[in-house]
């Protein structure tokens, strides 16, 4: 899983001077990150019973599905990549009217109450 790899890059060597500290603060962190998601999941585990922690393999076909019309799965790489190489399969046209493949969506404006879109 991505937290192994990361924690494995985050492992101290002997001689590394400086980076120990940096290690040990991105490995910190880490860990205070992966506290605060198992809490929120299971708060929202209390109200929805389908709610749960997501792999490598679920987190990338979800990314996936929200850039492309395209539904399948995509399934993590051996060898770390890119994701902008890893999930496109239509070309994305920005602008005032965007294209996504042969579709257009519709961009979504939020509001902060005040009239004003942000």
């Amino acid at each position: 899983m991505i937290a192994t790899r990361v924690r494995r890059r985050c492992s101290t060597s002997p001689g590394s001077g400086g980076a120990v500290d940096e290690r040990t603060a991105l490995s910190r962190e880490l860990g205070h990150f992966q506290k605060s998601v198992a809490e929120i999941v299971d708060i929202l585990a209390g109200v929805f019973p389908e709610v749960g922690a997501l792999d490598d393999d679920q987190t990338l076909s979800y990314l996936h599905s929200t850039i492309s019309t395209h539904r399948h799965p995509v399934r993590a790489p051996e060898i770390p990549m890119y994701l902008d190489a890893l999930l496109p399969d239509m070309p994305f046209a920005p602008g005032e009217v965007p294209m996504l493949g042969d579709h257009f969506p519709r961009p979504a404006v939020l509001r902060d109450g005040s009239g004003r879109g942000r």
